[in-house]
């Protein structure tokens, strides 16, 4: 049915699937990553152990997948990570 334009079209249409995020998938995602951190506060979370998992989510490398070796950060905006996120922690705790 596609004719000689399948292969192009079947290839942009991966890629445009490749781009969607479920929000259901999203939101799982995230409370299987916080929920070890969260079962050790025993329901005495603070905003400050929300942004410090928050930090770290947003700056370590992914370690396998298509998105290996870079961070969500470096994923979005396209700039590449120039240190460790425990070093950019410790940058920006105490900035020298």
């Amino acid at each position: 049915m596609l004719g000689e334009n399948a292969p192009v079209q079947i290839s942009e249409a991966f890629e445009q699937f490749n781009g969607m995020v479920r929000s259901s998938s999203l939101i799982e995602m995230v409370n299987s990553q916080i929920r070890p951190y969260l079962n050790s506060c025993k329901g005495h979370t603070t905003q400050e152990h929300l942004n410090l998992i928050m930090f770290y989510h947003n700056h370590h490398r992914y370690k396998s997948g298509k998105r290996k070796g870079k961070a969500p950060i470096e994923i979005l905006t396209g700039e590449k990570l120039e240190k460790n996120w425990l070093q950019l922690l410790f940058d920006t705790v105490s900035p020298t």
